[in-house]
């Protein structure tokens, strides 16, 4: 009986380890949410007094508890690097690391030739099936190229502030069943009225669609943290696809924004509108707070950061590095 316990003995600290260092290896994986806000200029986020109440929950996140680049005011620049200055351009850029002028200078319904970040993600073995988007704009399946890359697009509903695009409450709603159904270890969010409000110049609306996009990213975020799939293991990365006119065309006797000003407009004959912004917070997020000068970061580099905080291998058809690389700055 004693020889048959001195063995056991000698592999209980090796059973011990390897649940330690099993528990830390699960905790070590990362989760990211990516979430876009349609339009929304870097003016309204990092600008005036109102911008603790416009949007509190990224100001909360991003100063204290994460990153925020984009204030211009302080020399902090983000923009995008295609010259289009528009929706499918931002979007192409931001999620496959890549410009594309020559194929990509309009907004129309035309499958992406380039491969996004989520689909790189799905061909590895450790994220298929859990890489998932959930969109208001209807031309976000066309940009992923669902058809090829087989990405499920969360898109549809006949609630919709317009015929391309649903309400976001509807994908919110979608975006936070898709969390705990599907668990999905990288998740896309894209919410629209931001921009929609802007092209038909209602500023208050506009501003509206900003605070309820920061209510739903408390939301998602909130969803995370009460999940032991997610808590403790995700890095949630805000941003948008273009800027907007400088332009608000304030009527002076009447302190009233003009609905026909720059600002409703982008596109690169509009001046201001390749100027973008992002915060990020989470795991793998250093805590910088709102950042100052340093060298213009472009929109191309989301995607290569997502793929290094999830370890995926970033390259394109041909097996070559990507023309940019991840925002090295801010990870841990």
């Amino acid at each position: 009986m004693k020889k048959k316990m001195i063995p056991l003995l000698l592999l209980l600290p090796l059973l011990f380890l390897l649940a330690v260092y099993g528990k830390d290896s699960k905790k070590e994986e990362s989760r990211v949410v990516v979430i876009a806000i349609d339009g929304l200029r870097w003016q309204e986020v990092f600008e005036g007094a109102r911008r603790d109440s416009l949007m509190p929950f990224l100001w909360e996140m991003g100063r204290k508890k994460g990153c925020m680049i984009g204030n211009r005011n302080r020399k902090s620049k983000i923009e995008v690097a295609n010259g289009i200055w528009k929706s499918y351009a931002g979007y192409s850029e931001m999620l496959c690391g890549v410009t594309d002028d020559e194929h990509i200078f309009d907004n129309r319904k035309q499958y992406n030739p380039n491969r996004s970040v989520l689909e790189l993600a799905e061909a590895c073995s450790e994220y298929k099936d859990r890489v998932n988007a959930v969109a208001s704009w209807d031309v976000i399946p066309y940009i992923l190229n669902y058809r090829r890359s087989e990405l499920p697009v969360d898109f549809r509903s006949p609630h919709r502030v317009s015929k391309q695009v649903r309400n976001d409450s509807v994908t919110l709603n979608h975006a936070l069943k898709t969390l705990m159904e599907k668990h999905p270890k990288l998740l896309f969010v894209e919410f629209c009225e931001t921009d929609y409000y802007g092209h038909h110049g209602k500023w208050q609306e506009y501003l509206n669609a900003a605070h309820q996009n920061d209510q739903f990213i408390r939301q998602l975020w909130k969803s995370c943290q009460q999940d032991p799939f997610y808590k403790g293991n995700t890095t949630f990365l805000i941003t948008c696809d273009h800027g907007r006119g400088e332009s608000l065309g304030i009527h002076a006797n009447r302190g009233e924004v003009d609905s026909k000003a720059s600002w409703t407009e982008h596109g690169k004959e509009i001046k201001g509108s390749n100027q973008t912004w992002l915060v990020a917070f989470g795991k793998d997020i250093l805590h910088l707070g709102e950042m100052e000068g340093g060298r213009t970061i472009y929109t191309k580099q989301v995607a290569p950061t997502i793929a290094s905080i999830l370890k995926v291998p970033f390259t394109n058809d041909d097996n070559q590095q990507p023309e940019a690389s991840p925002i090295y700055k801010i990870l841990k």
